[in-house]
């Protein structure tokens, strides 16, 4: 049986306009920062349309430093290129009908001849933390899966699988794990890893099947290694034990895994998009309160070769 939540529901839904106005930085901020994504890559906030990233590649280390004098200069120059991040907007629309709520739930809560009452019930923020959540999903589902032709702008996958990058990424075949199969498997995408990534840290994106059979392949093998912070608001990462690999549970899609260093993916948005205007409002035309929110979100990578890339 299904566990419910009790919620108090004697509140006044003309205040729930008011309450998600004033709150609508909040919401968009909780929106797109609460996403796994937005806490282990990086993040640039402020883009309207689309920027150019500046990006830099000092070199191997042996190309940079060698046995000699300093009269002596061959340590070459560092190359300086851009990447485009763009980002896509996407709309999230609510509403509800008061006329439906005293027909129900409000014709037993309030007093025979009064009005809609607030008694803080808390169910404006509620209303707003499970919209969020959501929202969470969506978001990281585009940050992987967005394509050109249908969301205007790409995502990860369709970056590191496009012409212009698929020969610099380190592309090995996928496996879909199991309890008895994760560890064997985390290990070889793992040893795929270029020489410049293996003694830094390093985030693999699973999707949640293969995060949960790694979970219990860990467990099985006795390699518990669980900080129970990371697994608030479902949001799960596992540092691998005796390697510098933090496993984490995405929305990337299926039969696909991406391994690299944190500062290598982005994640762009505008944190600013509607906090300046309303996002909920009562319709007398449809009588009706609505919500509407727009957010906008893209990824890109600085450097394919980075990426060991499954699929």
């Amino acid at each position: 049986m299904k566990n419910l939540k009790n919620y108090n529901f004697d509140f006044d839904t003309n205040g729930l306009s008011d309450f998600l106005n004033s709150n609508a930085d909040l919401l968009l901020s909780k929106i797109v920062m609460d996403t796994t994504e937005a806490q282990y890559f990086q993040v640039l906030p402020d883009i309207k349309y689309g920027t150019l990233v500046p990006v830099f590649e000092t070199g191997n280390i042996d190309d940079l430093a060698f046995p000699g004098t300093s009269c002596s200069f061959s340590g070459g120059n560092i190359t300086l290129t851009e990447m485009e991040l763009k980002v896509c907007q996407y709309n999230i629309q609510k509403n509800w009908c008061i006329d439906e709520l005293n027909r129900t739930i409000m014709s037993i809560r309030l007093r025979p001849g009064s009005y809609l009452e607030s008694i803080d019930g808390g169910v404006e923020e509620a209303f707003m933390n499970d919209i969020a959540k959501k929202a969470n999903v969506y978001a990281s589902r585009k940050f992987w899966g967005a394509e050109t032709a249908t969301d205007g702008c790409s995502g990860l996958i369709e970056q590191l699988t496009s012409a212009s990058l698929s020969g610099d990424v380190v592309n090995i075949s996928y496996s879909s794990m199991t309890p008895a199969t994760s560890v064997e498997i985390a290990d070889s995408y793992i040893t795929n890893l270029p020489d410049a990534l293996k003694p830094v840290t390093t985030i693999m994106s699973l999707n949640h099947s293969d995060f949960q059979a790694l979970q219990l392949g860990l467990r099985n093998q006795n390699l518990y290694n669980f900080n129970p912070i990371t697994l608030a608001n479902g949001q799960m990462a596992i540092n691998i034990p005796f390697t510098n690999v933090i496993a984490i549970s995405t929305e990337i899609p299926a039969g696909y895994m991406a391994l690299t260093n944190p500062d290598n993916f982005y994640l762009g948005t505008d944190l600013m998009s509607d906090i300046t205007s309303p996002i909920s409002w009562y319709s007398l035309d449809f009588q009706e309160s609505r919500m509407k929110l727009a957010m906008k979100l893209g990824s890109s990578v600085a450097f394919a070769s980075q990426v060991v890339l499954a699929s």
